[in-house]
């Protein structure tokens, strides 16, 4: 078969996908606000990834560490920022088109059922009303895992299949607060997710999308975020509870980041991302395994609260993060030159004994588990100076001086 007509969508499949498009259009009523929640995730600098540096860890003990004890400290660099935006310029060009053309339709099939998800979720009010739901009520660990896999980020990925880790449906109810899903069908989405290797860092991923497309680290603590400008601030971590809730997730993204080269090497760039989640926020970590570029973005909560409202929406900026970080592989771009240029994380410095384990021997499910010691660290961060990459073509034109 041709690749033309292997790519063509079927005449049903077409047709429904126009009519959410036009649905969209009529019946969308808050448009302004979902425009102005683009512009600032993706070009303000109140919303940066940081390049981190590690410091210390405990990737090559000669001996196994599960993520759950995993140690992993790092210090940011704070000479230059990247907006968000700046590694999802493929995705950032097809919002633009979507925002200033009249009736804009991608032609291409991915990026419109990519589109698709995206509009339907923003459309879908009982998903939202479900997301709200967990902020009013206390929810365990495993049903905050549950609502936000059923509610949230599979309807937002490509791959709408999820797995969760198997081990969480005996710590918590399978019931989940929407009060539709059925507990036989979550029942189902409970699978081995781990990963690694046993003679490093290894461990069971909370949420995976796909085929492991994506995965999501789920926990019921929250991190504290200083008010006011990009700098100074600095990420308080206020117990023992979130260090190793930030270390488990550097530990997971960076191993996944090794998994995915050695698994999909055609891949056009290995900037992995993981999301990490609580009940009030998303914070996002990638990593380039190649490139041992390792970033840090600051909290982005999932509410919003609306001047002179009783009510609380889905913050649009949560929404258009998850959807670019859960459909990376279609809309990353990849680190550009100036953070190619960034110094690295020293991953492979800390790791060197068991570097070739990590690029050539990490596994997918049927992971042992083992444990070790803790070690965390603090963060402090310092002005930095605001960098865009120099291919983003729909930069804003006073971009520098707007905020």
């Amino acid at each position: 078969m041709a690749d033309s007509e292997r790519e063509a969508p079927s005449a049903c499949k077409r047709l429904k996908q126009d009519t959410i498009f036009e649905k969209f259009k009529t019946d969308f009523k808050d448009l302004g606000r979902l425009k102005s929640a683009y512009k600032s995730l993706c070009f303000d600098r109140r919303n940066p990834l940081i390049a981190q540096e590690i410091i210390s860890c405990n990737a090559a003990t000669g001996y196994g560490i599960s993520f759950s004890r995993a140690s992993c400290e790092t210090r940011p660099y704070t000479q230059e920022i990247y907006p968000f935006g700046s590694i999802f310029t493929d995705g950032i060009e097809l919002l633009n088109d979507f925002f200033t053309k009249t009736d804009y339709v991608p032609d291409n099939m991915t990026f419109r059922l990519l589109l698709a998800k995206l509009i339907h979720f923003l459309m879908d009010e009982k998903s939202h009303a479900a997301i709200r739901k967990i902020q009013r009520t206390d929810v365990s660990e495993t049903e905050l895992m549950i609502i936000l896999a059923e509610h949230f980020f599979s309807r937002l990925s490509l791959s709408n299949t999820y797995s969760m880790d198997h081990f969480a449906k005996y710590k918590g109810n399978l019931l989940c607060k929407c009060g539709s899903c059925k507990p036989e069908s979550l029942a189902a989405n409970f699978d081995d997710t781990s990963i690694g290797n046993r003679d490093c860092w290894h461990g069971s991923l909370d949420i995976l999308l796909g085929s492991t497309e994506s995965f999501i680290h789920v926990a019921s603590v929250e991190e504290e975020l200083s008010p006011g400008e990009i700098a100074p601030f600095e990420v308080k971590l206020k117990n023992v509870e979130e260090r190793r809730f930030r270390s488990q997730t550097l530990a997971q993204v960076i191993a996944f980041s090794f998994l995915q080269k050695a698994s999909h090497p055609s891949l056009e760039n290995f900037l992995i991302p993981c999301m990490a989640a609580t009940k009030k926020e998303l914070k996002i970590y990638f990593y380039d395994c190649k490139y041992d570029i390792l970033l840090e973005s600051r909290g982005i909560p999932l509410l919003v609260e609306i001047p002179g409202s009783n009510s609380q929406p889905l913050n649009f900026e949560a929404i258009i993060a998850a959807w670019l970080v859960l459909n990376y592989k279609y809309l990353c771009s990849g680190p550009f030159d100036s953070l190619l240029k960034a110094p690295k994380a020293n991953f492979f410095k800390h790791a060197e004994p068991c570097l070739e384990i990590y690029e050539k021997e990490l596994l997918y499910q049927h992971v042992g588990e083992q444990t070790t010691i803790l070690d965390y660290g603090f963060l402090d961060i310092t002005k930095p100076k605001f960098v865009w990459p120099s291919n983003l073509s729909c930069k804003p034109v006073d971009s520098e001086n707007e905020y």
